[in-house]
């Protein structure tokens, strides 16, 4: 057999594969995740804004 075939084999998961389950659960989730992903983002981007100095945080 070929390297790869033995690699994948060696490698091989005994847990079969939720990726069906995750891409339903993401599609049902859209809406909802694009809003809290947005919201993650708006926070991410006031903590990058605040000085260092006020946060007490510094480098």
């Amino acid at each position: 057999m070929s390297r790869t075939i033995d690699f994948l084999k060696e490698y091989e998961s005994e847990v079969p594969s939720k990726f069906p389950e995750n891409t339903e659960w993401r599609s049902e989730n859209r809406e909802w995740l694009k809003w809290s992903r947005g919201g993650s983002l708006v926070l991410v981007e006031y903590m990058d804004f605040i000085p260092s100095h006020l946060t007490g945080e510094f480098l």
